[in-house]
């Protein structure tokens, strides 16, 4: 069987990118190696998968043997895996056909009303995705934890103040993540290591790369957010969209806003409502109060926990996550319970840094006068991770804190 492509110009799209007319499955207008798609011309012989052969087998006789093989040639034939599955599509049809199997009942690939291909509205315009991707970079930490928390497989993340993925995300780097690679630092990923991951999608969001979302479209569909933080539990949903996974997204932020709402209960009852305070220290001559907008803020919320006047939502600008005091307004931290979390940079200098910055507040006589309990946290889990593990983990130091039931699963 030959199978036949329209020509680029008959199939090209405003992005550049091209759609294969016979599968259609989206594919870029260059290849890895950086040569136009124009400018390569190959053939390619397929192998089938084992399936194949395990049904030829079962169909086969000895009077009536048959062989399935594909041959392609194109100039704008694809090696990528969207492409394989294309043609593995096609042999499957053939297959069957041969089988004797009516086009009507032969599963010969996702139907039109399936979840797939689909059209992903986000931030920097539409992608569409051909396919389910199996093969994802989250190259925010947020989206790094989404993925994984929506169980399909990381391979590329980025870093962010400490190498590797993070010890919050417990069982899901086992699960999920074994074979992700860092592409450096969340400032300067590497586009080279990206694109020899072979990612299936990229996610991320334009408050961190959107000079490269070019780049990034280049080597796989690519969908972003504009920001992070406030919106995290949307980004989820936005990243679920793309993975054709939004039961599964609608479960884990059920299941995190009812083991919340279960934990604040148990606060709330066993100390009478108490008010709670978040205050970092950033290494600056001020100090953070986070807003119920912030992450740390919305868990809080999730929880039902009363917050201080200075650290509701800023009526001017829904988008302020904090306010920055000098020492002489540390009345504004002033709540039942302060939770204190540091910075952590990730060399001794800034370190000492941080902590000069820090003893401004903490030596000043006004930091005594304030009657809260102080409790001192993680920064790397109240301000970091901006994602349903990171909020399971404040949940976690909230009931150890207040001494009250995990609600674990």
């Amino acid at each position: 069987m030959t199978c036949g492509f329209a020509s680029r110009s008959d199939i090209a799209h405003e992005d550049g990118s091209r759609r294969d007319p016979v599968a259609g499955v989206l594919t870029h207008a260059r290849s890895r190696s950086g040569v136009p798609w124009k400018d390569r011309n190959f053939e390619t012989k397929v192998r089938l998968p084992k399936v194949f052969h395990d049904l030829v087998d079962r169909f086969a006789t000895p009077n009536h043997p048959f062989e399935i093989g594909i041959h392609v040639t194109s100039h704008l034939l694809s090696r990528s895996r969207s492409c394989r599955a294309a043609i593995g599509a096609l042999a499957a049809t053939a297959l069957l056909a041969g089988c004797g199997t009516s086009p009507e009942s032969a599963p010969t690939g996702q139907s039109s009303d399936g979840p797939f291909p689909r059209t992903v509205e986000h931030y920097m315009g539409e992608t569409e995705i051909s396919a389910e991707p199996l093969r994802i970079a989250g190259l925010d930490s947020s989206y790094a934890d989404a993925v994984l928390l929506l169980e399909s497989e990381l391979v590329a993340y980025t870093d962010y103040r400490q190498p590797g993925l993070p010890d919050y995300l417990g069982d899901d780097r086992e699960k999920f993540g074994t074979t992700a690679e860092s592409i450096g630092d969340l400032s300067s990923p590497s586009v080279e290591k990206l694109a020899a991951l072979d990612p299936d999608l990229i996610v991320s969001a334009a408050v961190r790369h959107e000079d490269l979302y070019d780049q990034f479209s280049a080597i796989a569909p690519t969908v972003f957010s504009q920001t992070t933080g406030p919106t995290w539990k949307e980004n989820i949903r936005l990243l679920a969209e793309a993975l054709g996974k939004e039961d599964v997204a609608d479960e884990k932020i059920r299941e995190y806003e009812e083991r919340a709402r279960r934990i604040g209960e148990a606060i709330n009852e066993k100390h009478g409502a108490p008010v709670v305070s978040i205050v970092r220290f950033a290494g600056e001559p001020t100090a953070r109060l986070y807003r119920s907008t912030s992450f740390s803020g919305i868990v809080l919320e999730d929880a039902g926990l009363a917050r201080p006047a200075s650290q509701l939502e800023d009526p001017d600008d829904p988008t302020n996550i904090m306010n920055s005091i000098s020492p002489e307004n540390l009345h504004l931290a002033e709540a039942d319970v302060i939770i204190v979390s540091t910075w952590n940079p990730g060399t001794d200098s800034e370190a000492d840094e941080v902590r000069e910055a820090a003893a401004q507040f903490i030596n000043n006589p006004l930091w005594e006068t304030l009657n809260g309990r102080k409790v001192d946290v993680r920064d790397d889990i109240w301000m970091t991770p901006v994602s349903i593990q990171g909020a399971h983990a404040i949940l976690d130091n909230l009931a150890e804190m207040f001494d009250v039931d995990p609600q674990n699963p």
